[in-house]
C-alpha cells in the first residue's frame, strides 16, 4: 500500500506550475504547520525562506525530541528537501502562540506554492495540555480564541498578497481554515479557491446554520479516515470522503498512515462501526449536559491535570507516577460540590456508552465473524 512519502516519490519531479495542487499535495502542505519554524521562518509575509533551507536548518538544529510532534515529520522534512515539486515552495508568516491565560494554543504559516498562488496551513492540537483544553471548550462555546486568530490571521496575510489562496489543516488546524475562510472579509473569501478539513472536528450548529457558511460550504473538502473520531465531533454540514488507513482506531488519525493512489487518496464508502459507536456515545454525553455543565467538567478536569504543573502530554506520560499522586490529592482538595460534577459527568459517559454499546453489539458481533 502507498502513503504520502510514496506520492512524494511519484509525482516529486513535476512543479506545481506543471501538475496542479491536489488533495494529497494538500495533505502534505497542512503537516509543515506542524514544524517547531521559531526562529527559522521569518514571521513577517513580505519575507519568505524556501522550503529545502528551512527544512535543513531545521534538521542541523539537533531539535529536542519531544519538540517533534511526530518521528516521521522529520521524515517528511528530509523527503521534500530532495523533490523538485516540494523543495523551492517559499515559507513566510510564521506564528506560534500558546497563551496560558486565554487558553489558546495557535499556529499557522503561509506557504507560496506557485506564482499567485498560497497555500495557508493552520496547526491542529499540538503536544500542549492548554491546546487539549481549548479543543475541548469548542463542545460549550462556539467560538474559541484560536478561530479568532485564524481570520486574524487570513486577512492580514491575504491584504499582503496577490492571487489566489488555499487554506488547510490537519485536526484542529481543518477546523481554523474552515472557520477563518467562513468570517473573514467577503473580498478574501472570493480569493478561496479550496478549504480543506483533514480530520478536524465540526462545528456547533450555529456556526452552520449562519450565511456565511452557507457562502463558503460548497469550497469545504473533509477528509476522514474510516475509524475517525476527532473528524467527528461536533456537527458537519458539508460531505466528506473516508479514507483507508492502516492503523487503528485512534491511531488513524495519524496522516502518515492514510492511504494514496496515484494523486488521490484511496476512499471506501463507509466509517467503522467501531467510529459510529464511539461518536454516538461522545454525543449522546454531551446531550446530557448543557453548556455550563460541560464547562463545569471541562474546567475542573483540566485544572486536576494542571496541578501536576505539567505543560505538555509528554511530561504527564514521563512522569506518570508522581503525576498521577498530585492528580489524586487535587481531586480529594475538590469541595464536595465539584466532585459530585466529575463524577456525575463520568457516570453519564459510562451510561452512554452502555446504552449504545447494547445497540452496537450484533453489527461489532457481525463483523468479527466476517
Amino acid at each position: 500500500m502507498a502513503n504520502i512519502f510514496d506520492y512524494i516519490d511519484w509525482r516529486g519531479d513535476l512543479s506545481f506550475s506543471q501538475v496542479p495542487c491536489c488533495d494529497i499535495d494538500n495533505l502534505i502542505l497542512s503537516r509543515l504547520s506542524y514544524m517547531p519554524f521559531d526562529d527559522i521562518v521569518p514571521a513577517e509575509t513580505s519575507i519568505s525562506i524556501p522550503l529545502c533551507k528551512a527544512a535543513k536548518l531545521l534538521l542541523e538544529s539537533n531539535i529536542p525530541t519531544n519538540v517533534i510532534f511526530c518521528k516521521s515529520d522529520l521524515k517528511l522534512l528530509s523527503a521534500l528537501i530532495s523533490s523538485d515539486r516540494f523543495k523551492n515552495i517559499e515559507l513566510s508568516n510564521y506564528i506560534n502562540r500558546i497563551d496560558l491565560d486565554l487558553q489558546k494554543q495557535f499556529s499557522a504559516i503561509t506557504l507560496s506554492i506557485c506564482p499567485d498562488l498560497y497555500y495557508i496551513s493552520y496547526r491542529g492540537t499540538d503536544n500542549s495540555i492548554i491546546g487539549w483544553k481549548e479543543d475541548f471548550n469548542m463542545s460549550f462555546t462556539s467560538v474559541v480564541p484560536a478561530q479568532y486568530d485564524a481570520v486574524e490571521y487570513l486577512e492580514a496575510a491575504a491584504d499582503r498578497l496577490h492571487g489566489q489562496l488555499i487554506l488547510g489543516g490537519h485536526s484542529k488546524g481543518g477546523n481554523l481554515a474552515v472557520y477563518a475562510s467562513v468570517f473573514c472579509r467577503p473580498d478574501i473569501q472570493s480569493r478561496i479557491i479550496n478549504v480543506y478539513n483533514n480530520d478536524g472536528p465540526g462545528f456547533r450548529q450555529a456556526v452552520l446554520n449562519t450565511k456565511q457558511y452557507q457562502s463558503v460550504s460548497d469550497k469545504i473538502r473533509t477528509f476522514i479516515p474510516q475509524s475517525s473520531v476527532v473528524g467527528l465531533l461536533l456537527e458537519h454540514e458539508e460531505t466528506y470522503t473516508i479514507i483507508h488507513s492502516t492503523q487503528v482506531g485512534l491511531l488513524q488519525h495519524d496522516i502518515y498512515s492514510w492511504q494514496v493512489m496515484r494523486d488521490h487518496f484511496l476512499s471506501i464508502d463507509e466509517i467503522s462501526n467501531g467510529s459510529r459507536f464511539v461518536n454516538k456515545t461522545l454525543k449522546d454525553w454531551l446531550e446530557n449536559m448543557d453548556d455550563f455543565q460541560r464547562k463545569q467538567f471541562i474546567d475542573t478536569l483540566f485544572s486536576v491535570l494542571q496541578s501536576t504543573h505539567a505543560k505538555t502530554l509528554d511530561d504527564l506520560l514521563q512522569h506518570w507516577y508522581s503525576n498521577t499522586r498530585a492528580m489524586i490529592r487535587c481531586i480529594r482538595k475538590l469541595d464536595p460540590e465539584t466532585q459530585n460534577t466529575l463524577s456525575q459527568a463520568f457516570r453519564l459517559l459510562w451510561i452512554s456508552a452502555k446504552s449504545n454499546f447494547s445497540s452496537f453489539l450484533p453489527k461489532l458481533t457481525s463483523l468479527r465473524k466476517k
